[in-house]
């Protein structure tokens, strides 16, 4: 038999053989039909490891883990005042639901669901509703309802409209199902807590990769999982001493022996209760003598000793965490001493490499999953002497071999060792040029150093060290680093560099910097290689380019419009429409700023002409007409502008920078009003150069979007 609806809406039965007519029941038969249907399916036993229980408290009690009794305590929907808005779409609030158990006149406390967590929050008043702060009482068994109806839809939406940032959450939908089961418990819903508990245990598990056999066991991981990336989280934030971090690990390992982080919080349990034991005995210690005083050796020990509490940032993902970064931007800390004592410290602190104490900085891979590692003094040491010796010391590839973190660490202190030696032997200088030499990641770092300290020694080094290199990138840094020294054989490499057809960043660079010098061969290098550039573009859409030479692209625009050269500011406007938006949007941002000092023929430096000036004034106003793009990949541009992005609005908004008053535009304007005020810039120009007026064009009104 086939269940459905007909056009109008009634109710059929209908058989699966063919030409069978369907044969319409009424709305109560409908009912009953679905009643008989699912009373099987109710009936039936579970899934094999899912259980079915009546008290979900007896299947893992929150009690046991601290976490607040929510026994009478009002169900609420908390408006966090963290607003978020899609593309399109108006600011809302982000919503939280949790049990309220204390509330003042200005703030209030809750017990959160999505978070598992005792919340504060302070009260807003006379704000907008997506940064409104406050509550309001809700029904539990709805709620309840409500989520369980969404779970079987596969509806990823929360009750409030909000998708879940998934794999972002430290919280499971199993753990926050049950938890929400959990209270229902505590305030007399057991049936529905039963109901949503079954719910709860029918989510399959995925990470973690051993046999769970039982409900509890996989609730019980799914909060070990939140409750340790919580801890690990608390290593970053000082406020937090030392031993409540130890009896926070020390209740992670009793509470979760089942949990697949068990071991590390064991582990991290027992290095912070050697922390906890050290602080004690020192804090027993007299310390009535001045650290300044000391030995510099017994001053290098204490500031190693102190980097446990060593708090750095880590701002973008994946790179590392700076552990000389911070909020406030001080540079007292552990680290920064130590680098000041520079080369007196590296000996101390190449025996520190192998200690795998804690620090307080925390590292990830990225911020949508737990990848958390806490720095450990070793790793602190290891970023001292990399800031000490202008160069990494990382390992060389194993072949994918995993080695452990002794071997590591026993590696690490034979690389510096070496390197260590070899700068006592040979001195500083002779360090640092052979490192430019090499050509690799850490020539940039170092033939810095050697132009800052030994600028008459550097330029034969930075020049084979630039021919050696392979990375592009290294390369144009190096023969960046050129533009202020003189010596032998800095201008036949540069020219040579130039002559070159590619168009990677390095060789760019070569024409920039001859420029700069003065050199004829300069600019006509950076136009060759442009024409080339574009003439690509003509053949394709988008520029058949490596990453590296579209650098180079971008960096030819923006040389050229900054060179204080007009013939090559009017070639870059008469040749911007070829290129895709990314280059477009580099050239009108580049003639917003400065030019760049150029040395002319006798040898000083040149400021920018007026000429030079009105050719960039010439290509924003031909910029103006850009109208024929949306910058989709481009997200942060949707930020400053009120809608739809275009070349076109940038351009106008570079000239209002320029003079306000002679060229009036509003980037946050809707579309038709920044094309009215475009169209009035291009025909004012226009009629100041005695030029032609463009053909009327009248603005588009904004397009309707429907409602669905």
């Amino acid at each position: 038999m086939w269940l459905g609806l007909s056009r109008q809406g009634t109710p059929y039965l209908s058989s699966t053989r063919r030409g069978d007519r369907p044969r319409a029941c009424s709305l109560p038969g409908f009912f009953l039909f679905l009643t008989v249907l699912t009373a099987p399916l109710a009936a039936a036993p579970p899934p094999v490891g899912v259980e079915r229980l009546e008290n979900p408290e007896a299947a893992f009690r929150f009690d046991t883990l601290d976490y607040p009794n929510v026994r009478g305590a009002p169900f609420v929907r908390i408006a966090t005042g963290r607003s978020m808005q899609r593309y399109g779409e108006p600011p809302k609030n982000r919503y939280r639901h949790g049990f309220l158990l204390e509330d003042t006149a200005v703030s209030f406390r809750a017990f959160v669901i999505e978070t598992l967590e005792m919340e504060s929050f302070e009260r807003t008043t006379m704000v907008a509703e997506d940064l409104r702060v406050g509550f309001d009482e809700t029904d539990l068994k709805s709620y309840i309802d409500e989520k369980t109806r969404r779970y079987f839809r596969g509806d990823p939406f929360d009750p409030d409209g909000n998708r879940p940032d998934e794999g972002k959450d430290k919280i499971s939908d199993r753990a926050k199902l049950f938890a929400i089961a959990w209270a229902a418990s505590r305030n007399g819903l057991s049936a529905d807590a039963a109901r949503l508990f079954n719910v709860a245990a029918r989510i399959p598990h995925k990470a973690h990769s051993g046999p769970l056999q039982s409900a509890r066991e996989r609730i019980a991981v799914d909060v070990a999982h939140a409750e340790m990336w919580r801890a690990v989280e608390q290593f970053g934030d000082i406020s937090i001493s030392r031993t409540d971090l130890l009896d926070r690990f020390r209740w992670l390992a009793a509470s979760f022996p089942e949990s697949p982080h068990h071991e590390r919080a064991r582990q991290t349990a027992a290095l912070l209760a050697q922390m906890a034991d050290e602080d004690e005995e020192r804090a027993g210690r007299s310390v009535d003598w001045a650290l300044r005083d000391l030995p510099i050796k017994e001053q290098v020990a204490e500031w190693i000793y102190r980097l446990r509490d060593q708090n750095g940032k880590q701002y973008y993902f994946p790179l590392e965490c700076d552990v000389f970064s911070s909020h406030e931007g001080v540079e007292d800390s552990p680290a920064h001493v130590l680098v000041r004592f520079g080369y007196d410290a590296v000996p101390q602190l190449i025996e520190a490499l192998d200690d795998q104490r804690l620090t307080r900085s925390i590292e990830r891979d990225d911020e949508e999953s737990f990848s958390h590692r806490i720095l450990t003094i070793g790793r602190a040491a290891e970023a001292i002497l990399t800031k000490i010796a202008g160069r990494r010391f990382d390992l060389p590839l194993d072949g994918g071999r995993r080695t452990s973190d002794a071997d590591c660490a026993a590696a690490k202190k034979k690389l510096v060792r070496a390197w260590y030696d070899d700068f006592r032997r040979t001195g500083e200088a002779a360090t640092w040029a052979a490192g430019v030499l090499r050509g690799d990641s850490n020539a940039v770092e170092q033939a810095t150093r050697l132009v800052e300290r030994y600028p008459t020694d550097a330029a034969q080094s930075i020049v084979a060290g630039a021919r050696q290199a392979c990375d592009p990138v290294v390369r144009g840094e190096l023969v960046t680093l050129l533009a202020g020294l003189e010596g032998d054989g800095i201008l036949p490499f540069l020219q040579e560099e130039a002559a070159s057809t590619h168009l990677h960043a390095a060789y760019v660079e070569a024409g920039m910097v001859l420029a700069r010098r003065g050199h004829p061969m300069g600019v006509a290098a950076l136009l060759d290689r442009w024409r080339q550039a574009a003439e690509i573009s003509d053949k394709c859409n988008v520029p058949e380019v490596d990453r590296s030479e579209a650098n180079g692209i971008d960096k030819l625009a923006h040389y050229l419009v900054r060179l204080n050269d007009a013939a090559s500011v009017r070639d870059v406007a008469a040749r911007m429409h070829r290129f895709p938006f990314r280059v477009r949007m580099t050239i009108v941002e580049a003639c917003d700023r400065d030019a760049f000092p150029v040395r002319a023929a006798d040898g000083e430096t040149a400021g920018p002409t007026p000429e030079f000036e009105e050719a960039r004034l010439a290509l924003l106003i031909l910029a103006l007409e850009d109208d024929r793009d949306r910058p989709e990949r481009f997200p942060q541009l949707w930020q400053k502008c009120g809608e739809t992005p275009r070349i076109c609005d940038f351009a106008g908004q570079a000239l209002f920078e320029r003079d306000p008053n002679r060229y009036p535009f509003n980037l946050a304007a809707d579309m038709m009003k920044r094309d009215q005020a475009r169209y009035a810039m291009i025909a004012g120009w226009r009629k100041g150069h005695d030029l032609p007026p463009l053909p009327e064009r009248k603005p588009k009104p904004p397009t309707a979007v429907a409602a669905d």
